[in-house]
């Protein structure tokens, strides 16, 4: 295992624990210049109504804060958007129906974003709530660069899945950069000047 994956691992486990957020969506640099998005349960979602769900389908809303203008605006006037496979698989636990996270879409104003989900919501016969939990699934990989993306954690509200935290983990270059800092902070506060 090479520094580049423990540093990565160790990012992971420090930001994942979110006690009240139902879902964590970490976002970490791949090897080829792009992101890769894991998504994880750390408590049960909320529990609604099915008219709250059926009105606008089913999709994750993401903080325009997480994404820097510098890089994506460019003059350009399209919107980002990506398709990957099956990156999260949510049940709806009411009717048993799947929804997998499989597209990305960032407006160019960067004042919307959001994960689009395998089909519309489906309301079972007779049912009245919706609760959805999240299934395994792999993660997914989209060629944002990380530059792209502001570090940090992103907390948003969201009516099906309650609160959903979203990590941006730097490139392995600042972590390093970050790590070398420290050892040389501490060093130094362990051997004062003469």
């Amino acid at each position: 295992m090479n520094i580049r994956t423990i540093q990565r691992l160790i990012l992971f486990s420090v930001c994942s624990l979110s006690a009240d957020a139902a879902i964590t969506i970490t976002i970490t640099p791949d090897d080829l210049g792009g992101t890769t998005y894991t998504f994880v349960q750390t408590s049960p979602n909320p529990t609604i109504a099915v008219a709250l769900a059926s009105s606008g389908g089913v999709q994750i809303d993401l903080p325009p804060g997480m994404f820097d203008p510098m890089i994506l605006g460019g003059g350009g006037t399209s919107d980002i958007y990506g398709n990957f496979d099956m990156i999260a698989r949510f049940q709806d636990v009411g009717s048993g129906f799947l929804y997998n996270v499989v597209e990305l879409l960032i407006s160019n104003t960067l004042s919307y974003a959001s994960f689009g989900f395998s089909r519309p919501f489906t309301q079972a016969p007779g049912q009245t709530n919706v609760q959805f939990h999240l299934l395994s699934g792999a993660p997914g990989v989209l060629g944002i660069s990380p530059d792209a993306l502001v570090e940090g954690t992103h907390l948003i509200g969201s009516p099906l899945f309650g609160t959903v935290t979203v990590n941006v983990i730097p490139e392995p270059t600042s972590v390093s950069l970050v790590f070398l800092g420290s050892l040389l902070l501490t060093s130094r506060q362990r051997h004062p000047r003469q």
